[in-house]
């Protein structure tokens, strides 16, 4: 079997980047028997650095060919290709089995297209989005379901809005959830004491600057302790944009300084995905506040270095934390606050090395099942599909 994974890699959407990485990093924790070969698509459009990484190991290959389907310079060079040879152009999909993952219904050759839709957040939160940009959503999510073959969906929330909106499907859908691989790409980061000068005890919150990440709860809460003589020191990482609502950063900086919180939260930018690491290593506790997500993969990296979690109580959430997590209603400032209160005296600043070293043992495991999961799908994409 042949597996095309197309490279998502983009600064505005670092989860796209590691939901690919971490599918490769999942593939090698199982036995070379049972892996597919991979090839990468797209791979001229990605970092140098990532597709070096990925290309490292021995079943991922980079496809010679740069000339894509969907460009108007690749279709030109393929009928002149076919002009003077009288044969098809060799495609960048030639000899692959499994496209994935597949985001539209575009042509892909002769290779079947394992669909993902990351989330319906489009469904549930519409206001975020732009007429035109919710009605292609609508567009492209209704093409996968009449599709037919099969889908990737990275929860059972997802798994239940697809159905919800879609009964009738052609396609069939599954659950595959990713989680955080820490390699030697992510060790050996630099202190953060030292390189950003972060207080000893701290939350972080390495999330994206989007409306619905939810930064605006987070710091409402810090607010409401500091009022109460209670200093909570925030950090934050991420891309610092939001381009469907461009005031939002600007906002959320604005607050910051009329609250008098300018020295307690600490905005930081994208920083190496190493110093990241060790960020998250370091502090007390993960604050995820976000109101929408596919699978967080802020929760998936807290996990993978034994870090406690403080998320909202978006199901997906509980989903991935189980018992584990400490909860609170999402929109809810007041109830952070007293969640806040009640945890901070118990935090202690990381690293924890027992914690990790658990965390690394279940890491392990769970890779191994994630690989697995992900080659019963493909192997159900050689019979024919039939939706539930």
């Amino acid at each position: 079997m042949v597996v095309g994974v197309q490279i998502l890699d983009h600064d505005a959407w670092m989860g796209g980047t590691i939901y690919v990485r971490n599918l490769i990093y999942a593939l090698d924790a199982v036995d070379p028997a049972e892996r597919p070969s991979v090839q990468l698509i797209g791979w001229e459009h990605a970092r140098e650095t990532l597709v070096n990484e990925l290309a490292s190991f021995d079943f991922v290959e980079t496809p010679k060919s740069r000339t894509t389907l969907t460009s108007r310079a690749g279709r030109a060079a393929r009928r002149l290709y076919r002009g003077v040879t009288g044969t098809p152009a060799p495609g960048p999909f030639d000899g692959v089995d499994i496209l994935f993952p597949s985001l539209h219904t575009e042509a892909s050759g002769n290779a079947k297209q394992l669909f993902w839709i990351p989330d319906f957040q489009h469904e549930h939160m519409p206001e975020l989005f732009s007429a035109d940009d919710l009605a292609a959503r609508r567009a492209k999510d209704a093409a996968i379901a009449d599709a037919g073959g099969h889908l990737v969906l990275s929860s059972h929330m997802a798994l239940d809005d697809f159905r919800r909106f879609y009964p009738g499907s052609r396609t069939v859908p599954h659950v595959w959830s990713f989680c955080t691989t820490l390699t030697e790409h992510e060790r050996n980061g630099r202190d953060p004491q030292d390189v950003y000068g972060l207080p000893g005890k701290y939350l972080y919150i390495p999330n994206q600057f989007w409306a619905h990440k939810n930064h605006m709860t987070a710091f409402q809460a810090i607010r409401a302790l500091s009022d109460k003589g209670i200093e909570i020191d925030v950090v934050c990482t991420g891309y610092e944009a939001d381009s469907r609502n461009r005031d939002h950063v600007t906002g959320l900086k604005r607050f910051i300084a009329e609250a008098g919180l300018t020295e307690r939260v600490r905005f930081l930018g994208l920083v190496p995905r190493n110093d990241q690491i060790e960020i998250f290593r370091h502090a007390a506790a993960v604050l995820q506040p976000s109101l929408f997500e596919g699978w967080s993969t802020v929760v998936e990296d807290a996990k993978a270095v034994g870090r406690p979690v403080i998320a909202s109580d978006f199901p997906v959430h509980k989903e991935q934390l189980g018992d584990s997590g400490h909860f609170f209603p999402g929109r809810d400032a007041d109830a952070l606050a007293a969640l806040l209160e009640g945890l901070w005296p118990r935090l202690r600043e990381g690293p924890d090395p027992t914690a990790e070293d658990g965390a690394a043992a279940a890491g392990m495991r769970r890779r191994a099942e994630a690989a697995r999961a992900f080659l019963d799908i493909a192997r159900q994409m050689c019979v024919p599909a039939v939706a539930p």
